[in-house]
C-alpha cells in the first residue's frame, strides 16, 4: 500500500465523484407546508367521490406513480447506502494507511529505510504499475457504469415527464371540452326561452288581432245597421215631405241650418276616429253626397210643402234627431267599450311582457350564478394546480442546494479530520532502529497474507541493518 504512486489530489478527486455521485441518487422529495397538504387532501376526498365507479381514475394513476417513486427511492436509497459502505471502508483503509505512513514518517526519511526502500521498489515497481492499471480500469469501468445509470435515470426522468405533460394535456383538452359544453348548454337555454317568448308574443299578437277584426266586424254590423235604419228614416222623410212640399217657402233657412249642423255633426264624428281614416273617409263621402241629395230633394219637397203641416214635420223631426242622437249615443259607447278593451288588452300585455322580461332576468340570474360556479371552480383548480407545481419546484431546487451545501460542508470536515489525524499521527511517531524494526516487520507480515514470498525482503533488511550509515554526499 504504501508504494503505491497515486496522488493526494487523484483521491480527492475520486472521493468527492464518489460521494456526489452517491449523493445525487438520494434527493429527497420536497416537504409539503400544512396549507398544501390540507388542499390535496380535500381534492382527493372530491376525486374519490367523483370518480369512485370509475376505472381509471387520477387516485389510481397517482397511486401507480407514488410506487414507482418510492421504488425508485428504495433503489437509489440501496445503492447510496452500498456507496456508503464501500465509501466508508475505503476511508477506513485510508486512514489505517495514513496513520501508518505517519507513524513511520521518521522512519522513513532514514538512511537505511532508503536503502531498504530503494531495493524494495525493484521488485515492486511492476506490481505496483499492475494494480494501477487494474484501478484506472476499475474506474474507468465504474465511470460506465454511473454514466449508465444516470442515462437510464434521466431517461427515465424524462419519460415521467412526457407522460405528465400528455396527462396535464389531456386534462386540460377535458377542461376545454367541459367549457364549450357548458357554453353550449348555456345557449341552448338562452335559444329556448328566447324560443318560448317569441313563440308567447307571436301567440298574443294573433289573439289581439281576431279581438281587434271581431270588434271591427261588430263595428261594421252596427254602421251597417245603423244605415239601415237611417236609410228608412230618409225614406218616411221622403213620404213626409211629399206631403209638405206647401210649407217648405217658410221652412228653408231653418231645415238648410240644420242639415249645416248636421252636416258639422257627422263632421266631428268622423275627425274622432282615427283608427278608421280611410273607411271613415269614405263614409263622410258617401254622406255628404246623401247630404247634398237629401238637400236638393228636400229643398224641392219643403217648397211643395204645405203650411199645416209643420207640427207633423216637426214631430218627425225631433223623432228623427232623438234617433239620430241615441244612436250616437250607442256608438260613443260601443266606441268608449273598445277603447276601454283595447287598453285593458294592453295593460295585460304590457304585464305580461314584464312578467316575462322578470322571469328572463331571474333565468339568467340562476344561469350566471349556475355556470359561473363552474368557470371559477375550473379556473380555480387550475391555477392551484399550476402554483403547487411551482412550490413543488421551489421545494426541489431549495433541497437540492440543502444537499450540495451539506456534501460541501462534510467533505471539508473530513478533510480537516484528515488533516488532524495525519499532524496527531507524525507526533506520535517513532524513529531510529525500534522504528525501522516494526516497520520491516509489518511489511514482511503485509506480503505473507497476500501470498507472496518474502525471501528478498527479509534479505534486504537483514543487508540494511548490516550496513553503515554513510554521510550525505558519500557514494557506495
Amino acid at each position: 500500500m504504501a508504494g503505491f504512486v497515486i496522488s493526494s489530489r487523484d483521491v480527492a478527486a475520486m472521493r468527492q465523484r464518489a460521494t456526489l455521485g452517491a449523493a445525487g441518487t438520494s434527493v429527497l422529495a420536497p416537504k409539503l407546508d400544512e396549507h398544501a397538504v390540507s388542499r390535496a387532501a380535500r381534492r382527493k376526498a372530491a376525486s374519490d367521490a367523483r370518480a369512485k365507479r370509475w376505472p381509471n381514475t387520477l387516485a389510481a394513476t397517482r397511486e401507480l406513480k407514488e410506487r414507482a417513486r418510492e421504488e425508485r427511492l428504495k433503489r437509489a436509497e440501496a445503492e447510496r447506502m452500498v456507496t456508503d459502505e464501500l465509501e466508508e471502508a475505503r476511508r477506513l483503509e485510508e486512514r489505517a494507511d495514513t496513520l501508518e505512513r505517519a507513524r513511520s514518517a521518521l522512519i522513513a526519511n532514514t538512511d537505511k529505510m532508503k536503502m531498504l526502500r530503494a531495493q524494495q521498489m525493484k521488485v515492486k515497481v511492476a506490481l505496483v504499475r499492475r494494480k494501477q492499471l487494474q484501478m484506472k480500469d476499475h474506474r474507468r469501468e465504474a465511470e460506465r457504469q454511473r454514466e449508465r445509470a444516470y442515462h437510464e435515470e434521466v431517461m427515465a426522468r424524462v419519460r415521467e415527464g412526457e407522460e405528465a405533460e400528455r396527462a396535464a394535456a389531456a386534462a386540460q383538452v377535458a377542461k376545454s371540452r367541459e367549457v364549450q359544453r357548458t357554453i353550449h348548454e348555456q345557449l341552448e337555454e338562452v335559444k329556448g326561452a328566447a324560443k318560448a317568448r317569441a313563440a308567447a308574443a307571436k301567440a298574443e299578437g294573433k289573439a289581439i288581432r281576431r279581438a281587434a277584426v271581431a270588434a271591427e266586424r261588430e263595428e261594421a254590423a252596427a254602421e251597417q245597421a245603423r244605415r239601415e235604419e237611417q236609410r228608412r228614416n230618409n225614406e218616411a222623410m221622403l213620404r213626409a215631405n211629399q206631403a209638405l212640399k206647401s210649407i217648405k217657402a217658410s221652412r228653408v233657412d231653418e231645415e238648410r241650418k240644420e242639415a249645416e249642423a248636421l252636416l258639422r255633426y257627422k263632421d266631428e264624428k268622423d275627425a274622432k276616429e282615427q283608427r278608421r281614416r280611410d273607411f271613415m273617409a269614405a263614409k263622410r263621402a258617401a254622406a255628404e253626397r246623401r247630404a247634398g241629395e237629401m238637400r236638393a230633394i228636400i229643398e224641392e219637397r219643403f217648397k211643395a210643402a204645405a203650411a199645416d203641416e209643420g207640427a207633423k214635420l216637426e214631430a218627425q223631426q225631433t223623432a228623427s234627431r232623438a234617433k239620430a242622437d241615441a244612436a250616437a249615443a250607442s256608438k260613443s259607447e260601443d266606441k268608449a267599450a273598445l277603447q276601454a278593451e283595447i287598453d285593458r288588452s294592453r295593460r295585460q300585455q304590457m304585464e305580461r311582457r314584464r312578467a316575462a322580461k322578470d322571469a328572463a332576468r331571474r333565468q339568467d340570474m340562476a344561469n350566471s350564478a349556475k355556470w359561473g360556479g363552474v368557470v371559477q371552480r375550473l379556473a380555480d383548480e387550475e391555477r392551484a394546480t399550476e402554483q403547487a407545481k411551482r412550490d413543488a419546484a421551489l421545494a426541489v431546487s431549495r433541497a437540492n442546494l440543502r444537499l450540495t451545501r451539506s456534501l460541501a460542508d462534510g467533505l471539508q470536515r473530513h478533510e480537516a479530520e484528515e488533516r488532524e489525524a495525519d499532524v496527531d499521527a507524525l507526533r506520535e511517531g517513532t524513529d531510529g532502529d525500534t522504528g525501522f524494526t516494526e516497520a520491516a516487520a509489518k511489511l514482511v507480515e503485509a506480503e505473507r497474507r497476500a501470498g507472496r514470498r518474502t525471501d528478498f525482503i527479509e534479505r534486504s533488511i537483514a543487508r540494511a541493518k548490516k550496513e553503515p550509515i554513510l554521510p550525505a554526499g558519500v557514494d557506495l
